[in-house]
């Protein structure tokens, strides 16, 4: 069939795997190729897309084992519908995959409500916030000869998975600087630490050098609570989330 050389034979596997798979997701007696091959003018129909539903599950059954059948099917299709059905596959990927992302949002949202710090409160070390623990509270100490400043720092420890992590908020005028420092890593990997808004906009990310140091600047000073997510490999993360209050307002 003329234009069949633009479609490769990898598309036309993974076609055939996409049928395959929805074969094996049926009951179990219908998992076996022992069908007859259907007519010529049943493929043109299935191909076509103008049998009905019970009709075009038991040819998908045949045609997904069935090595003569579903080359068959495949120059019926032609390369244009090949490629829009490959599409429509990527598509599907692409929603389970925000879908995905939606869920990983809410348990980290969630896990970030029970650790909420005050970065406004002079916390006592030792004090623990969640999953924070405080290392220290207060004004930030400038270096001599630089301009006065009005940042204040609070410094917190977290553990993600093996690693344990120190986080120093600076606190100006008009920015926040998040500073990362790995205190225990045996696990020497990076981390990706991702400042997001409540509503689940990514404002800020930053990959961590393999000890866990990383530094992240927010052009300004948000009103609204910020989520701080570290995700370490593939199964560790942790979650907090932070907000401005009055500085100098001591912890209860």
């Amino acid at each position: 069939m003329s234009g069949d050389s633009n479609i490769t034979a990898a598309q036309n596997e993974r076609l055939l795997v996409i049928l395959r798979q929805a074969a094996v997701s049926l009951e179990s007696e219908f998992r076996v190729s022992g069908s007859e091959c259907p007519e010529s003018a049943a493929m043109v129909d299935y191909a076509a897309g103008r049998l009905d539903q019970e009709t075009s599950r038991e040819l998908n059954r045949h045609i997904a084992f069935c090595t003569s059948c579903s080359d068959d099917f495949l120059a019926l299709l032609g390369p244009d519908r090949v490629t829009r059905m490959l599409e429509s596959e990527r598509s599907l990927v692409s929603s389970k995959e925000e879908g995905t992302q939606v869920k990983r949002w809410k348990r980290w949202r969630e896990r970030a409500a029970q650790a909420v710090l005050d970065l406004g409160k002079v916390y006592d070390p030792g004090t623990l916030i969640g999953q924070l623990r405080i290392l220290g509270a207060g004004p930030a100490l400038a270096m001599r000869g630089s301009s006065p400043t009005a940042a204040r720092t609070t410094s917190v420890e977290v553990t993600v998975g093996e690693n344990v992590y120190g986080i120093v908020f600076s606190v100006g005028d008009a920015r926040t600087v998040v500073e990362v420092a790995g205190y225990k890593t045996p696990l020497q990997a990076p981390v990706e630490i991702v400042l997001y808004s409540c509503e689940g906009n990514a404002l800020l990310s930053r990959q961590s050098d393999e000890f866990g140091n990383a530094q992240l600047a927010l052009a300004e000073v948000p009103a609204d609570p910020v989520v701080v997510v570290l995700i370490l490999g593939e199964d560790a993360w942790e979650a907090f989330s932070y907000q401005h209050g009055v500085a100098g307002e001591s912890s209860a």
